[in-house]
């Protein structure tokens, strides 16, 4: 079990936040996060700076553009998204198919 620092556990949540629970991308496109990495690696950005960067990323990844739509449309066929997951055969699987 992960052991966090009250003191960082805001920005903790707040970059998780930033993050695909499914994929673990950036919920940016590649032109916005290129962007922002370049504006976050100036050595001369202040902290208040820094802060206004941290929002307008916060605010501008809202979802993850990438598999939004794949998700949608497993939704609306009915089905399960299962763009992320992966099946483990089971054991009865096996059994069924004389594989044993």
């Amino acid at each position: 079990m992960p052991v966090l620092h009250i003191g960082y556990f805001r920005h903790t949540i707040s970059i998780l936040q930033c993050i695909c629970k499914a994929c673990a991308r950036v919920l940016l496109e590649e032109p916005d996060w290129r962007t922002y990495l370049k504006r976050f690696r100036r050595p001369n950005l202040e902290n208040i700076q820094w802060q206004a960067l941290c929002k307008a990323v916060n605010a501008r990844a809202r979802q993850c553009i990438a598999h939004t739509a794949r998700r949608e449309r497993h939704s609306e066929e009915g089905g399960r998204a299962q763009d992320h997951t992966r099946q483990v055969p089971r054991e009865e699987d096996h059994e069924r198919d004389g594989e044993v």
